[in-house]
């Protein structure tokens, strides 16, 4: 074979090459899409860092919660944040918050918090997915302008001691008239319909300091998001408001406008409203998940993979909308956004527009029938959770970011990865991507070989003499 059929043979293997490896290999994910990246790090919480407890009763070794909380730290500090580091003891508890500032084109800002602690549990809805959207945000906003400085927070000690670490930040926050607005991050994922809280009711019992959670409502239209208020027969709370639940309440005592963003489910099937019937509240009405009454958080179901296998695609849904949406208010809140978006609707309003449909109760009829005795009904008690003490976890820096099962990919390129193949069209592609991938090296090696030998050639070595010689005397002719 000669040099020039080699030399083909290898631009034609370059070109099944290009034309082939888009077909078999797969892009993990597009980080420029939004929910991608927290969807990465929500997995890699849940995996690695699971029962980041602070709370005595349940265990001493809080190993895994600092370990988590150094990760957090390290990942986002790699964006290019100077992070600062409250830290306090309070009833011989050490709490730990991060946090990460964003320079804006005003001193008044945005705080937008999660908390990083959890239950007994792997602590994926609730609340890994709150801290895997803060970190995909902080990442998205790094050099990004934006008409008011952001701030990322990162808590501790939600689930134990009255919320402590925003407390914490509460207390040594020197300059609370500069917080225009407090986003909470709490339970994005797995809940049904995607709610949004916020405002506080004044003296004379008019709805104030929502313009933040009119501003989510507005731009969800704009976005085409689904975003509900809870309904107004909910005798706990006093809807739109969403007062002692959350990070979000000591900024609301200190007269901050905030908006809660929590994916749940206040309503029932039949339309009536979910109130008193369970422990916590209805987070999903999946039958999957009767054992608990439809609660999520606090329970064994919250692991990431029990949740997909039941309620598949809704973390990721969700996830990117929250996200977006989110990402909208960042960017359009500026210096005149309360003023425009103060009042923009009156409550009754706001809940007839974003509330769930709620049935009004049918009158009961009087009718006489004969009595019988009657048969109480038996409660469906929750599993109990097995408490298991948290294994020590190194923080790391990088995330793998893959979404595949590492059991099904057979071969892994920075973030493309070629998975095992399953159907006919499979092999054939696999094949001719071999076959392009071994015959650039044969080729290469045969013209090398070609050369190796001609070189050796007494004869080739006389015609290369011989034509050193006439390009010598043809130069000295010219000269």
């Amino acid at each position: 074979m000669s040099i020039k059929y080699r030399l083909w043979t290898c631009m034609i293997s370059a070109v099944l090459l290009f034309l082939i490896m888009p077909c078999v290999f797969a892009e993990d994910y597009d980080p420029d899409e939004y929910g991608n990246r927290a969807y990465g790090y929500l997995q890699y919480i849940n995996d690695n860092f699971p029962n980041r407890i602070n709370n005595h009763e349940m265990t001493d070794d809080t190993t895994t919660l600092r370990a988590a909380g150094q990760w957090i730290c390290d990942t986002v500090s790699s964006f290019g944040y100077d992070p600062v580091v409250q830290q306090q003891e309070i009833a011989e508890h050490d709490f730990v918050n991060y946090i990460f500032r964003k320079k804006g084109e005003s001193e008044k800002r945005i705080v937008i918090g999660a908390h990083y602690d959890c239950v007994d549990t792997h602590g994926c809805e609730d609340n890994g997915t709150g801290v895997a959207a803060l970190m995909e945000l902080a990442k998205r906003f790094r050099n990004k302008a934006t008409p008011l400085t952001l701030e990322f927070c990162f808590f501790d000690g939600e689930e134990f001691r009255g919320f402590a670490g925003s407390n914490i930040y509460i207390d040594r926050c020197t300059d609370l008239e500069n917080i225009a607005l407090y986003i909470n991050l709490d339970c994005l994922g797995s809940g049904d319909l995607m709610y949004a809280y916020g405002g506080v009711y004044d003296e004379s019992g008019a709805l104030t300091k929502d313009w933040g959670l009119q501003m989510a409502f507005a731009l969800s239209e704009e976005l085409e998001i689904e975003l509900h208020a809870m309904p107004e027969q909910v005798t706990r709370y006093k809807t739109p408001t969403r007062d002692f639940s959350s990070d979000h309440f000591y900024f609301m005592e200190s007269g901050i406008p905030y908006v809660y963003f929590e994916a749940n489910c206040w309503v029932n099937e039949d339309g009536s409203v979910n109130d008193e019937t369970h422990p916590y509240f209805l987070n999903t009405r999946n039958e999957a998940f009767s054992d608990t009454n439809g609660q999520i958080i606090h329970t064994d179901h919250d692991d990431l993979a029990f949740l997909e296998e039941h309620l598949p695609g809704v973390i990721r849904q969700h996830l990117h909308d929250y996200i977006l949406l989110t990402c909208s208010m960042l960017e359009r809140a500026g210096n005149y956004s309360e003023d425009l978006y103060q009042g923009m609707l009156p409550v009754e309003e706001l809940l007839k527009k974003y509330a769930p449909h709620v049935k009004e109760p049918e009158p009961e009829s009087v009718t006489v029938k004969e009595t019988e005795p009657e048969i109480p009904e038996t409660e469906t008690v929750p599993k109990p959770l097995e408490t298991e003490a948290p294994e020590t976890q190194e923080a790391v820096t990088e995330l793998p970011f893959d979404a595949a099962d590492e059991s099904e990919v057979m071969f892994r390129l920075g973030d493309y990865t070629l998975d095992r193949p399953e159907e006919t069209m499979d092999w054939i592609l696999y094949g001719i991507l071999a076959l392009a991938f071994l015959m650039i090296p044969v080729s290469l090696c045969l013209s090398m070989k070609n050369a190796v030998q001609a070189g050796r050639d007494p004869e080739a070595v006389e015609r290369k003499s011989r034509r050193k010689e006439r390009w010598k005397q043809d130069n000295e002719q010219n000269i």
